[in-house]
């Protein structure tokens, strides 16, 4: 008996363990119809996170300066399971399901099938600008 409540106390844990992968972000900031976010403080070449709480789902995003242009991702995988988002370390981005690693320069244009969805935006003085309604698309 002891055993197999030993078996269920792994298997519920393991359960619970692979369930915490998907991250939690800062709310995103929101302005009417787009999440509006101050560009001042992004540091070239380090994505920003966030996470959108729509009335139906959480979204993750990030947005990051890379060459002075501003671009906004959602944190999910084209190809790869799209709740699962990437890491970043030291200037790579790693797919949580894959594996793909790449750096910052390549997260423009992914590498195969493997990068993160592109989110339109636009900069408008010191704030960026995303439509909530292209989350959806």
């Amino acid at each position: 008996m002891n055993k197999f409540l030993l078996f269920v106390s792994i298997l519920i844990a393991a359960l619970l363990l692979s369930c915490a992968k998907e991250s939690a972000y800062p709310e995103a900031p929101v302005s009417g119809a787009e999440i509006v976010i101050d560009t001042l403080p992004l540091k070239p070449d380090l994505p920003q996170y966030f996470t959108y709480l729509g009335p139906d789902r959480k979204i993750n995003l990030f947005v990051i300066r890379i060459d002075d242009e501003v671009l906004s991702f959602l944190d999910a995988c084209l190809s790869c399971t799209p709740r699962r988002g990437f890491t970043f370390s030291d200037g790579y981005f790693t797919c949580r399901v894959c594996g793909t690693k790449y750096s910052v320069s390549e997260v423009k244009h992914g590498i195969g099938g493997c990068y993160p969805i592109r989110i339109p935006g636009e900069l408008k003085g010191d704030k960026y600008h995303i439509k909530i309604s292209s989350l959806a698309k």
